[in-house]
C-alpha cells in the first residue's frame, strides 16, 4: 500500500478498504455483495424513487452505510449532516421488483428481514449450535443447519432474537463473566420456516413449510440482545451494570498478535465485559435480506459498477448472498 491520502501518516480510502478486506472487517453499516465484491450504494440526498446498486466499496461516503432500525425492521442511510432525515431502503409498490430509496415511512416495502444467516464472528468462524441444547462454539463455516439463524423482533424495546432457520431454538445467554451462550428452546411461540423450494448452501433442492406451536412451559430466559454499531452483540444490563457481549473465550488481540492466541474451531462463546476494541467481540451476518416474501438481490451483471438491486423470489443463487455489518 503506498498510496497516501495528502500525508504521509494517512491512508487514503482505498487503502483502509484494502486493510478491512484482509481482516474481513467493514465500516458500520457496510451491506457486501460478495459478488464482484460490490457495496450497495443510493444517493441519500436525491429525490424519492432514485435506484439502489452495487458499487465498489469506497467508505469514504455515507452513501454506502445502512443502519438497521431494529424498531421498524428498516435500513436506512442519511442525508449527510442531516440525521434527522434518514433515507429509506425501499421495494417499489409500481412494480414490487425495484429497490429504491424514500423517505422512511416503515411501510411493509420497506421492511427488510435477514434469514438463512450465518453468524460470522473471530476469523471469519460461525456461530454454530449443537444438534439439541447445550452450549455454541465457533466452527468453519459450511452453511448447514446447525449454523443457519433468522433474526426476529425481541421483547425488549429495540432488541433482536436469534432463532435457528430449521427448530425452535434460540440464542440465550446471561449477563454473568464467562457464562457459556447456549442454544435452547425459544421462549414464547415459534415458527419453522423454510420456503417450499429452496437450494441450500450446497446447492442441493430442499423442501419445508411455516408451522407455528407454543413453545414448552417455562422454556427460555436471557434471549433477547442488541446489535451494537462496530459488530457488538450486548446483553441488556440491569439496572446501569457492567455491560456484556458475545465473545469469543481466550483470544484477546494482544494473545493474538504476539502468536499466543487464534481463530480455531472448537472455541467456546461467552459472555463477557463488552470491549469495543476486541475483535473478538466482533460479528457480522451472510445470507439473505428479504423483503415483501422476496430477496435482495444484485441484477445484471452483478459484478460491475452500477449493477441495480431489486428483489426476488429466494433461489439461492449467490447474487442473493449478502454480508451485513452493523
Amino acid at each position: 500500500m503506498a498510496y497516501c491520502s495528502g500525508t504521509s501518516t494517512e491512508l487514503s480510502p482505498i487503502d483502509v478498504a484494502g486493510v478491512r478486506r484482509a481482516y474481513e472487517r467493514r465500516l458500520p453499516g457496510t451491506v457486501l455483495s460478495p459478488v464482484g465484491a460490490l457495496c450497495l450504494s443510493s444517493h441519500a440526498s436525491v429525490p424519492n424513487g432514485d435506484t439502489a446498486f452495487g458499487w465498489e466499496c469506497d467508505e469514504a461516503f455515507d452513501d454506502q452505510e445502512w443502519l438497521f432500525d431494529a424498531v421498524n425492521s428498516a435500513l436506512h442511510i442519511q442525508v449527510p449532516g442531516h440525521p434527522e432525515n434518514p433515507r429509506c431502503l425501499d421495494v417499489d409498490t409500481l412494480d414490487y421488483t425495484d429497490v429504491q430509496t424514500w423517505d422512511c415511512h416503515y411501510g411493509a416495502n420497506q421492511q427488510w428481514e435477514f434469514r438463512r444467516v450465518l453468524l460470522r464472528g473471530y476469523g471469519g468462524l460461525c456461530l454454530t449450535r449443537p444438534n439439541g441444547s447445550g452450549p455454541v462454539t465457533m466452527e468453519t463455516c459450511t452453511g448447514a443447519d446447525t449454523q443457519l439463524w433468522r433474526l426476529e423482533p425481541g421483547d425488549a424495546y429495540a432488541s433482536m432474537r436469534f432463532r435457528a432457520e430449521t427448530a425452535p431454538i434460540c440464542l440465550a445467554a446471561k449477563g454473568i463473566s464467562g457464562n457459556s451462550v447456549v442454544a435452547e428452546v425459544c421462549d414464547g411461540s415459534y415458527q419453522i420456516y423454510v420456503p417450499s423450494v429452496l437450494r441450500n448452501w450446497q446447492g442441493n433442492l430442499v423442501q419445508g413449510e411455516t408451522a407455528a406451536v407454543p413453545a414448552p412451559q417455562g422454556a427460555g430466559g436471557g434471549q433477547d440482545f442488541y446489535l451494537i454499531k462496530g459488530g457488538q452483540i450486548r446483553l441488556p444490563s440491569v439496572g446501569g451494570g457492567t455491560q456484556y457481549c458475545f465473545d469469543v473465550q481466550d483470544v484477546w488481540n494482544s494473545d493474538f498478535t504476539s502468536g499466543l492466541g487464534g481463530p480455531a474451531p472448537g472455541q467456546r462463546v461467552q459472555t463477557f465485559e463488552c470491549y469495543a476494541s476486541q475483535l473478538n467481540q466482533r460479528w457480522n451476518l451472510t445470507g439473505d435480506i428479504m423483503s415483501v416474501g422476496k430477496c435482495l438481490t444484485m441484477s445484471g451483471n452483478a459484478a460491475a459498477n452500477g449493477a441495480n438491486a431489486t428483489v426476488r423470489r429466494c433461489d439461492g443463487s449467490e447474487v442473493q448472498d449478502w454480508d451485513y455489518y452493523w
